[in-house]
């Protein structure tokens, strides 16, 4: 149960889900499309000094009623401490026929409500949000506030009328048996696959300390990791009540897909002022087993006195994968829910492979019934954005859907995005919503994604586990290894021929292929134009020999040589640096202290919240390029972007205007690329 003023949500998509209802019962949860809308921030909106409830602002559902009568919602609220109950509101469709409402309150009784201890009959009132949804505040008088002690459970329940009027929203995160609904205010018949939008308003009247295990994370991000990878765990823990926390424990833990405990150790839960989060890391790390299976990870507070025990556990999915074997997925095989989106519009799995390069040589996606035209993609997921990759439109079988798509998608450094696109109204897409959702994993990668064709765009999605998997390999690809840049031409003299070679190399599985040049100036001649495309066998060596004859005299003269090529690990063209000097007359061997190479370091630390050191050299002055970039590809900071002298260098990078979470910092400088992960935690 979270306790205290509503979080603040900077924009709410509520995804209407389809589940499954009691044939006995006149009502159900129905699909509806994609509704977005974009509510003041919830705690504004909230006239309660506090307010009790347990949905998480996921992407949700909504209930329809097809009988007479109307039905009821119940909710069983726990007082943690002291509470002073003074209202309720809830989130609903249909805001212009919100009309009377019968608040009905019960103590609790072994579970039920037990003696009613409020009946109230008024008009809320309704603010309409847009896109058809409303929020409802249903306000008590002074007179009608009931206080109820601290550790005891109260229920709320009230009347929902039929289809043509209003119906009330939920999430889709199950809570434990605290959502019902029923043909009677006090005879809970149904447990809810979810949490209704409902808050019990108030004000805590009682001081206490409450631990909530946000998410369990490892340094490296990876939720697929081949056996032997050494991980270590960290988690967030966030204090939701009024008062500092005792001295506790944090368990973190792993079991294998039997659930026996196979890895375990503890640290230290130090003390948490009131609405302060920190990060805890696992004093042990963990080396994932040999055994290609699932395991799951646990991040548990351990904390005398905690105000609620429902929030103290976090999880991790951790899947030991083979390449070449093994599928890669999130979802544990299950669908417990379902969401439509709008025609050309469509969800999709993200994969990041444990090994580069690698193909991607199996796609399957899962349909709970056979529908009409629907179109399946890949997409990979470069810095700067998306590029469609694979495309194949057919009619959807129910089960699983599985293609080998041609020609091959080769992978060089990034990431995939299989998406589902959809091509006609009411098709379901199925989604796991066991817990761990990877796909709500705030300290991991994004494991989800949708795509908006009215946008044109990805967008980071959070709702649950798509039943989306791929199948990887390591392909049979060439492997250049280019020399290091800038390359040294050396000592030339003013229109003197000099020749100077430039060495290649093939550490890859088939012919690696050199198929042009082209130098910025155009002052160099290139004897081998002739014999292009040049053929680079797996294991050979090969030596370009280059001219170059200077048309005047300078220090440090720098030129671009670029080479069209066949090794997607690399950018083709590839942009070979070259410098050297040129004068009247040869002169002896420069003695400039520069750097042997270019080189990017790991940040430190990492992770890190929220400044973090860089650190770089470079080997010749160049204007250099230092940029951050999310999971999804985009910038969200430049570093450096300027002319920088040859040397080491050493920068600063905040994020304090970043979440936590995954991102990747790129240097780029004459030709030379690297890039690094770094962690945020928060």
């Amino acid at each position: 149960m979270r306790i205290g003023q509503i979080v603040a949500v900077l924009a709410l998509l509520i995804v209407v889900c389809a589940g499954q209802a009691s044939a006995d019962m006149p009502f159900m949860m129905k699909t509806d499309g994609h509704i977005d809308f974009e509510p003041a921030v919830p705690s504004e909106l909230d006239e309660f000094v506090d307010s009790l409830f347990y949905h998480d602002w996921p992407d949700g559902g909504l209930w329809y009623y097809q009988g007479e009568g109307g039905l009821y919602t119940q909710v069983r609220f726990t007082a943690t401490v002291e509470f002073e109950f003074r209202g309720f509101s809830f989130f609903c469709r249909n805001p212009a026929n919100v009309s009377s409402t019968t608040l009905f309150l019960y103590e609790d009784n072994n579970g039920s409500p037990g003696q009613n201890v409020l009946i109230q009959y008024d008009t809320p009132e309704v603010i309409d949000l847009g896109n058809d949804v409303g929020y409802a505040l249903f306000e008590l008088d002074e007179n009608q506030y009931h206080t109820f002690e601290g550790g005891s459970d109260f229920w709320v329940s009230f009347q929902v009328p039929n289809i043509n009027q209003w119906m009330p929203y939920f999430d889709d995160q199950p809570t434990g048996e605290r959502n019902w609904y029923g043909a009677q205010p006090n005879n809970p018949q149904f447990a809810v696959d979810g949490d209704w939008y409902v808050n019990a308003g108030g004000d805590i009247l009682g001081e206490f300390y409450d631990i909530k295990s946000n998410y369990m994370a490892n340094g490296d991000g990876l939720f697929h990791m081949l056996g032997g990878e050494e991980l270590t765990f960290m988690g967030e823990f966030e204090n939701l009540g009024t008062l500092e926390s005792e001295q506790g424990q944090i368990v973190f833990e792993v079991e294998d897909p039997n659930g026996a405990t196979i890895w375990s150790t503890t640290a230290t839960l130090p003390p948490i002022p009131p609405g302060a989060a920190q990060i805890i890391p696992a004093p042990e790390s963990w080396t994932a087993p040999d055994e290609l299976d699932r395991y799951i990870g646990h991040a548990s507070v351990v904390l005398p006195n905690d105000g609620d025990d429902e929030n103290d556990e976090a999880m991790l999915m951790q899947q030991v994968v083979e390449i070449g074997t093994s599928w890669f997925s999130y979802d544990d095989g299950t669908n417990e829910g379902s969401v439509v989106y709008p025609v050309a519009d469509g969800p999709g799995a993200v994969f990041y492979p444990p090994t580069y390069p690698a193909s991607l040589d199996t796609v399957a996606w899962y349909l709970s019934e056979a529908t009409g035209s629907i179109t399946f993609k890949i997409y990979e997921i470069v810095p700067g954005g998306v590029n469609e990759v694979w495309s194949r439109t057919d009619a959807g079988q129910q089960g699983w859907n599985g293609y080998a798509p041609h020609p091959t998608p080769q992978l060089a450094d990034g990431f995939w995005a299989l998406m589902y696109i959809l091509e006609s109204d009411g098709q379901s897409i199925p989604q796991d919503t066991d817990p761990p959702v990877s796909a709500a994993n705030a300290g991991m990668p994004y494991a989800s994604a949708y795509w908006s064709d009215s946008q044109g765009d990805l967008f980071i999605d959070n709702t649950g586990n798509w039943l989306i998997r791929g199948k990887m390999s390591t392909p049979p690809l060439p492997d250049i290894v280019f020399p290091e840049v800038p390359f040294n031409m050396g000592d030339a003299v003013v229109d003197e021929p000099h020749t100077f070679t430039v060495p290649f190399s093939n550490e890859g599985d088939v012919d690696g292929m050199l198929e042009a040049f082209d130098s910025v100036p155009p002052v160099l001649e290139i004897p081998a134009m002739d014999d292009l495309p040049i053929t680079i066998a797996p294991g050979e060596d090969y030596e370009l020999e280059i001219i170059w004859t200077p048309p005047e005299e300078g220090d440090n003269i720098t030129l671009g040589f670029f080479i069209e090529h066949n090794d997607i690990n690399d950018d083709s063209p590839f942009l070979l640096g070259l410098y050297g000097t040129a004068t009247d007359e040869a002169v002896g061997e420069r003695t400039a202290e520069v750097p042997d190479e270019y080189f990017l370091d790991q940040n430190q630390p990492n992770p890190f919240n929220p400044e973090t050191s860089i650190r770089f050299g470079l080997k010749a002055p160049g204007k250099a390029e230092l940029a951050v970039y999310n999971v999804m590809g985009r910038q969200v900071a430049t570093v450096i972007d300027r002319e920088l002298r040859a040397g080491e260098h050493t920068v600063t990078f905040s994020a304090a205007d970043l979440p936590s979470g995954v991102y990747f910092y790129s240097l780029r400088v004459n030709g030379y690329e690297s890039m690094h992960k770094m962690v945020v935690m928060k």
